[in-house]
């Protein structure tokens, strides 16, 4: 029972990670729309157009006006100086914040998810295979990232002798999908066939 109580937990927690940045977006969103909605709707009477066949215009004028100041924004992230006042921002204030940088990389990930180039392999722990991601090798050691189950970006980083690694013949994504399921079709990839 207590397994699956802890798997139940884990599955609500990822759950809620998963949404935080959501919702973290939505009340900024909601909270950009209530400061502005004044402004909508006078700039909506100053233009003239304060309503058109009996509707009011002012929620449309907000919205457009929300969606200028995100886009002015974007625009001004790719200024050099705003960049490093916003790094230093964060360097010196946010980094404090419990939880903030954590929850700006899944941000990050979500909206510009990077390509993932590290390749799926089995690390050889005494008599058992654990699976890892190898990130990098040199010579006859590798770098292998490995994650905890089911949250895949969680894990510990090894550095081990190539000997101990053994490739599977699967993308990033269905590794990720299979440790998710907690390794279902790990053992069914050809690389784990030709050498079970």
């Amino acid at each position: 029972m207590k397994p699956v109580l802890a798997n139940l937990r884990g599955t609500v927690i990822s759950g809620i990670l998963f949404l935080l940045p959501v919702f973290v977006v939505a009340y900024i969103i909601q909270k950009a729309w209530k400061g502005l909605t004044g402004f909508g709707n006078q700039l909506a009477k100053t233009l003239g157009v304060d309503s058109i066949g009996g509707f009011s215009t002012g929620p449309i004028v907000t919205t457009l006006v929300l969606i200028a100041l995100f886009y002015g924004c974007g625009l001004l992230v790719r200024i050099a100086m705003i960049t490093k006042l916003r790094n230093w921002l964060e360097n010196a204030f946010l980094k404090y914040i419990p939880g903030y940088v954590k929850y700006k990389v899944k941000m990050e990930e979500k909206l510009l998810p990077p390509e993932d180039t590290r390749k799926p392999v089995l690390v050889q722990l005494n008599q058992a295979w654990k699976p890892g991601f190898l990130v990098e090798s040199r010579g006859e050691e590798a770098v292998v990232f490995m994650p905890r189950t089911p949250e895949t970006d969680t894990g510990d980083v090894w550095v081990i002798h190539q000997s101990h690694l053994r490739p599977l013949d699967m993308d990033t994504k269905q590794f990720q999908k299979s440790l998710e399921l907690s390794g279902y079709g790990l053992i069914n990839t050809p690389a784990q066939k030709d050498q079970g």
